[in-house]
């Protein structure tokens, strides 16, 4: 079964919502680049 178009934009944005809030998070919590394990982990959930 195809997902519509709106379906397909929730799913994704679900997807990447929390690598997003953490990006944001750890960027007004601290002005030092993230941690190697927690860039590594939102690399490879954004790459897919």
């Amino acid at each position: 079964m195809p997902l519509c178009r709106p379906r397909a934009v929730r799913y994704v944005r679900g997807w990447l919502t929390p690598c997003a809030l953490l990006q944001r998070w750890w960027r007004n919590w601290s002005s030092r680049p993230p941690l190697a394990e927690l860039q590594a982990l939102v690399t490879a959930v954004t790459a897919g």
